[in-house]
């Protein structure tokens, strides 16, 4: 299994309006991806942090759904809330519990 891990910085007080956008369009997106296992988007708020993790059944599942127009019309909307840019790193599922 595939795991992404993005760790993004926001602008400070828009945490809330981040989480509403992955809840209602991005994860929807996602559950109707081929090989989309599952997300988990986690934040650190006195940091003003994010932090995504995908799992995925292969690497190019993840390239795929994120090449797509649809996807990168999601993320223009999550811009105006990164005060940095995502730092992204790759991962296989080596156990799992």
């Amino acid at each position: 299994m595939y795991v992404r891990l993005r760790r993004v910085e926001v602008v400070p007080g828009t945490q809330e309006e981040a989480r509403r956008i992955w809840q209602e369009q991005i994860i929807p997106n996602l559950q109707q991806q081929k090989g989309f296992r599952h997300v988990y988007v986690t934040s650190n708020l006195p940091a003003n942090l994010i932090v995504i993790i995908f799992l995925w059944e292969s690497q190019e599942d993840a390239e795929v759904w994120l090449k797509q127009a649809a996807t990168q019309q999601l993320l223009v909307l999550l811009a105006p809330l990164t005060a940095a840019p995502p730092l992204t790193e790759e991962y296989q599922l080596v156990a799992e519990g």
